[in-house]
């Protein structure tokens, strides 16, 4: 058996600042690579040969990115360049440690600044190389007063993101920051200049397929995906809050991501200098009215229809869904009221 001496392992650690011990007994930090000094300046620094230290675990690369954002600390040159150097070779580590690492950047309050070195230190185009070919070269704004690109709106969304103010305060999650750093992913495809103003028609619906495929090579679980996707494309649906119709909104407002999307629709709002009425008119209307209102028991299902002698079929669903929009409209509240308008939609149908 073979043992090293601690000074060996210290010498195999990644960042001076991780490569000190600690002895309990004597109550003495043992130094064998310029931690304190590193700590003292405030530098990021790796453990001899920044290039050998990242050879031996490529994921060094993202993680120095993280400490640097975590602990406010700039990268000793040498290592950066050597970051810049070997970003490319990022492509060899699991997408779920690439993921991991990427969990622990985003639900840290610096994660904007993480996601800045990551692209000036060319890691980012190796995790995310939609920033690269959907957001940079995007002009926001208008076309006769641009205001940078889609990534830097980007970046300022994710600057101001904080977490979920219902039902209670919560910290921000990762898909929450993801979505929140992919959630306009789908404005260039769908860009489209007019003489005074850029449109972006459907860009949601093209933005939740991308984040789909961002999510899918990352291997993030099933439940992150389909929360990130559903960020994604409703980012803009709550925009008209004030004035859109109750069987519109309500279904929304009970979806158990209602904190998350109010949270991006607060970030995006503010960074691009509008109005956040719509977001306070929706955690008004959650703190003021009952959930049983919100999201009343349907007046009648499928099984009231063939109790009543309907033949089951296609129909179905186009009639409880017109009997459950007029409950929630208000314009209905009993069972045989339910059964009328479903009545009416059926001969409508016909």
């Amino acid at each position: 058996m073979t043992f090293s001496s601690a000074e060996e392992d210290a010498q195999r650690r990644d960042f001076t600042i991780n490569g000190m011990f600690f002895d309990p007994l004597e109550g003495r930090v043992i130094d064998y690579v310029g931690g304190k000094a590193d700590l003292q300046a405030k530098i990021l620094r790796a453990i001899g040969d920044p290039v050998a230290r990242f050879t031996e675990d490529k994921l060094r690369l993202m993680r120095a990115v993280r400490m640097a954002a975590r602990f406010e600390f700039p990268i000793e040159n040498q290592t950066a360049e050597a970051i810049r150097g070997m970003a490319d070779q990022l492509s060899v580590v699991s997408a779920e440690r690439i993921a991991d690492e990427l969990r622990k950047m985003m639900t840290h309050r610096n994660r904007a600044s993480a996601l800045r070195q990551m692209d000036e230190l060319g890691l980012m185009n190796q995790v995310l190389p939609e920033i690269d070919s959907d957001m940079k070269g995007l002009p926001q704004g208008l076309p006769s007063a641009p205001t940078g690109d889609l990534w830097q709106h980007t970046l300022q969304v994710v600057e101001l993101l904080q977490g979920p103010c219902w039902p209670e305060p919560v910290p921000v999650s990762f898909p929450l920051a993801f979505a929140a750093i992919l959630h306009d992913v789908g404005k260039k495809r769908s860009a489209a200049r007019e003489q005074d103003r850029y449109t972006f028609h459907g860009h949601e619906h093209i933005g939740k397929r991308l984040a789909g495929l961002a999510c899918r090579r990352l291997k993030l679980s099933n439940q992150e995906a389909n929360r990130i996707e559903w960020l994604v494309e409703r980012h803009q649906y709550l925009s008209d809050a004030p004035v859109m119709r109750p069987s519109k909104l309500k279904p929304i407002l009970v979806h158990p991501g209602i904190g998350e999307l109010l949270a991006i629709h607060r970030a995006d709002a503010l960074a691009s200098e509008h109005s956040i009425e719509h977001v306070e008119f929706c955690e008004r209307i959650l703190r003021e009215t009952p959930p049983e209102e919100l999201n009343p028991p349907p007046l009648i299902t499928g099984d009231d229809l063939i109790e009543l002698g309907w033949e089951q079929g296609p129909l179905f669903k186009k009639v409880l869904d017109a009997v459950r929009e007029a409950q929630l409209e208000g314009t209905i509240r009993t069972k045989s009221e339910a059964i009328e308008v479903a009545g009416e939609k059926n001969m409508e149908l016909l």
